[in-house]
């Protein structure tokens, strides 16, 4: 799960949501590092980034299950989104 919501955030906002440099990504990856940071001025919903936050939690078990559950989580956000724009971001994702 976390691999898949490293490449959704990356997807939404353009940059990935860690440094890409070595050494600054063990230390982003250590406990007391920062959450990953938004780029400002993005569209991206509240809800889709708290799904994405999530997934990239540090401890494992704060991130979700498996995959029945991050969808579950994404279909309850989906609701409140334009279908259209979730089905380009997912389909976006697969190609």
């Amino acid at each position: 799960m976390f691999g898949l919501c490293a490449s959704l955030w990356e997807a939404l906002y353009g940059a990935p949501p860690f440094p890409t440099r070595a050494a600054d990504l063990v230390k982003a990856l250590l406990p007391r590092a920062p959450d990953p940071v938004a780029p400002p001025q993005t569209d991206v919903p509240r809800w889709l980034k708290r799904v994405c936050l999530r997934g990239l939690a540090r401890p494992r078990w704060q991130r979700y299950d498996g995959m029945p559950e991050l969808l579950a989580a994404l279909e309850s956000g989906r609701s409140r989104t334009p279908r259209h724009l979730l089905a380009g971001l997912l389909q976006w994702l697969v190609s």
